[in-house]
């Protein structure tokens, strides 16, 4: 029997919904093209659906449980876009039998390094080997609620310097160049002085702090690791804090982090707790980013949903035989 035929058989994903951010695809279509041609060409079932409208990812993904217990219900969800779209569409999936598997399209993609999907580079053989045949892990978002709404996230919540340059970023400038859209921003942000400052109280603390990110897991900004301890399949969050009293005291951190080595001290603090107030200090608005994605002004409160996401994210190995079978795919480079 061939490979192909083998990973027809035992596969255990068979229907998949893929929704596709078209914005965040824009320089990387190819990618979803090559996985969504390969998946097909196994014997899958891909629907492709296309977001018209921020908050429509969420919506379209709430609708898959219309079909729920249905022929019509698929085996996986798959997030195709930056990370603001996966957590809408995970928010959308919460509590659902459905499964969750992402192909990273967008600026940063700080999930997919969390789940060291990018290591070595990206390629289409690997995400649909994962895709059809990988395990499946519980994952606990984040929940963020300010001005009487609900916002789901699956990497980091932040505010203070991290909301208002995430705030200034220019759409136009990031379709072209990318993650050197939030570099520019950051720096617009520091020469301005910009973002406010912050309270954080949570974890049995209570902390005052230009910059403050309340993190699911280790990875921020893309291969960065902000909170090392941490674990996107821990239910737990951790808060990093940064008080530095004047503009250029955030150059330090900033440059720790770039390196790989940011730690406590030097206004750099770490708190574990289960849920983080954000509220503003003084009377200058503060601003609130979700997983790369400005969501609206403090106070806020963090913490994590109960109910959990199924997230493919295991070795497909682990899945048997499928996994197996579909080992020997093709490797068609994704680094377009």
């Amino acid at each position: 029997m061939s490979v192909t035929q083998l990973c027809r058989v035992s596969s255990a994903r068979r229907r998949f919904l893929v929704i596709y951010n078209p914005i965040a695809g824009r320089r990387r279509g190819g990618r979803l093209r090559a996985v969504v041609k390969a998946m097909r060409a196994l014997g899958a079932e891909v629907t492709v659906t296309a977001t018209r409208a921020p908050g429509h990812a969420g919506t379209l993904a709430r609708a898959v449980w219309d079909s729920n217990g249905t022929d019509a219900q698929p085996d996986a969800v798959v997030a195709a876009g930056g990370d603001g779209t996966i957590g809408e569409i995970a928010g959308g999936l919460l509590g659902s039998d459905v499964a969750l598997g992402i192909v990273p399209l967008g600026t940063a993609n700080v999930l997919a390094h969390e789940l060291g999907m990018l290591k070595g580079g990206w390629h289409a053989g690997a995400l649909v080997r994962q895709l059809i045949a990988g395990g499946v892990r519980p994952v606990h978002l984040g929940r963020a609620r300010l001005q009487g709404t609900v916002r789901s996230f699956v990497m980091m919540a932040g505010a203070g310097f991290d909301g208002a340059a995430v705030r200034a970023v220019n759409p136009a400038l990031k379709r072209a160049i990318g993650r050197l859209a939030y570099g520019w921003a950051g720096l617009a942000t520091l020469a301005r002085g910009d973002g406010g400052r912050v309270r954080l109280v949570g974890g049995g603390e209570s902390v005052e702090a230009d910059w403050a990110v309340v993190s699911n897991g280790r990875h921020y900004g893309g291969a960065y690791v902000l909170a090392p301890q941490a674990s996107i399949f821990v239910p737990r969050l951790t808060a990093v804090a940064v008080a530095n009293g004047a503009r250029l005291g955030m150059v330090g951190p900033l440059l720790r982090l770039g390196l790989g080595h940011l730690s406590p001290g030097g206004g750099v603090r770490f708190i574990e707790g289960d849920s983080f107030t954000l509220e503003p200090l003084g009377d200058e608005p503060v601003w609130l980013q979700c997983d790369g994605d400005p969501v609206g002004r403090l106070p806020a409160k963090i913490d994590l949903f109960a109910q959990t996401v199924r997230l493919i994210a295991g070795s497909p190995a682990a899945a048997g035989a499928a996994g197996a079978a579909c080992g020997n795919l093709s490797a068609t480079n994704l680094n377009d």
